[in-house]
């Protein structure tokens, strides 16, 4: 090779190496993740606790956030060179190994203090996982932030946290007799200190999307003081299901609070469980299913009441016979049966609302059933 192709080459790798843009220090800073080990310029970049490059710095206050204790995560992202402007911040969900939007109650906010940010000036995400969702799904979240800067180039920045409950609480089953279950005791284990009811004095029934609460017997209404429990100890709570009306109470799920906002979920089913199908106020009869979940044949011998709730008030208020409430019906144990009952013509034309009826059994038993009539 000539000497002068040589120098030719050699002034062109002089070029390439003098022109080549240096790395700063802030580039190559280790970051928490473990799957992204340094922060780069390209479109994704993950932070656990604080993280910054040459662009933006994000730092949090929790890398673990507990549902149900009311702390918030706040999240700051400050702009390090020019203008950088928040296009759309989204709350995600990891599931199935994958990132999906997570879905929030009606209401459910996550605020921050401006839309941009100047050189050296911050924007400050606030989130609140109990005012965000209906209920706690545990598991890895991030908060998604789609960030414009001054030549108008958008990036995504994602701040990646845990969710966990601030008390995991069991029962001793998953589902209760709702007429031969006194007592129900819970076991929370606690990741947060939390103020609890030794003695449970909130219990709710869910019906129409939402948890009604479940009304005591008059004189069976407690006052319990709460006991402060210190994070990961162990705590015993006791519902005493004999403080409610049984006959009353309907199968289904119900939840307990004990305290804190910590609850528990389970089911509660009736031995003999009737349910009505909603039907045409012009119709003579209703379709009721008659289930039997005890350990012996069940016999009906009579609907012996009738209540409509009142729109205006919610209170039941009974009706009188027009006919006979004679009805003669038996249930093989383990088995249900689909009837067609002439309500009306025990209790009358029933009108547009909610109805509670009253069963009695053989056994002299009585049992609630609850439907419907539409239109």
């Amino acid at each position: 090779m000539d000497m002068k192709r040589k120098a030719a080459i050699a002034a062109a790798l002089m070029i390439v190496l003098t022109t080549a843009p240096a790395v700063s220090a802030d580039e190559s800073k280790q970051v928490y993740d473990p799957d992204k080990p340094v922060w780069t310029t390209s479109s994704e970049m993950t932070s656990s606790e604080s993280t910054s490059d040459g662009a933006f710095t994000l730092s949090g206050n929790y890398g673990t956030v507990e549902y149900g204790s009311g702390k918030s995560l706040i999240v700051k992202l400050t702009s390090n060179a020019g203008t950088a402007s928040v296009t759309g911040v989204t709350v995600q969900r990891k599931t199935s190994g994958k990132w999906v939007t997570a879905a929030k109650k009606n209401g459910g906010k996550l605020t921050s203090t401006s839309n941009s940010a100047a050189k050296g000036q911050s924007i400050t995400f606030t989130f609140t996982p109990d005012l965000y969702f209906a209920k706690n799904v545990p598991g890895d979240h991030r908060l998604a932030f789609t960030i414009t800067d001054g030549s108008g180039s958008s990036r995504k920045i994602y701040y990646v946290f845990n969710i966990v409950n601030n008390a995991e609480v069991t029962t001793d089953q998953a589902s209760y007799d709702l007429m031969n279950t006194d007592t129900i005791r819970f076991t929370a284990r606690l990741n947060t200190e939390c103020e609890l009811y030794p003695q449970v004095n909130e219990l709710y029934y869910y019906e129409n999307k939402k948890w009604v609460l479940v009304l005591p017997k008059k004189s069976a209404l407690v006052s319990t003081d709460t006991k402060t429990v210190e994070s990961g100890s162990t705590f015993e709570s006791t519902l005493d299901l004999t403080r409610y009306n049984h006959n009353r109470m309907k199968s289904g799920k119900y939840r307990a609070v004990l305290g804190d906002d910590v609850s528990v979920e389970f089911n509660m089913y009736r031995p003999i469980d009737i349910k009505g199908t909603q039907v045409q106020s012009s119709g003579t009869t209703i379709r009721f299913v008659f289930t039997n979940k005890s350990n012996s044949a069940a016999k009906i011998s009579a609907i012996s009441a009738l209540w409509y709730a009142e729109p205006s008030s919610g209170k039941w208020r009974a009706l009188s016979p027009v006919g006979s409430t004679s009805y003669s019906l038996s249930v093989s144990k383990g088995k249900h049966k689909t009837r067609d009952v002439s309500v009306s013509d025990m209790y009358g034309k029933l009108k547009r609302g909610s109805y509670r009826m009253q069963v009695t059994m053989d056994d002299g038993t009585e049992v609630y059933g609850y439907f419907n009539v539409i239109e």
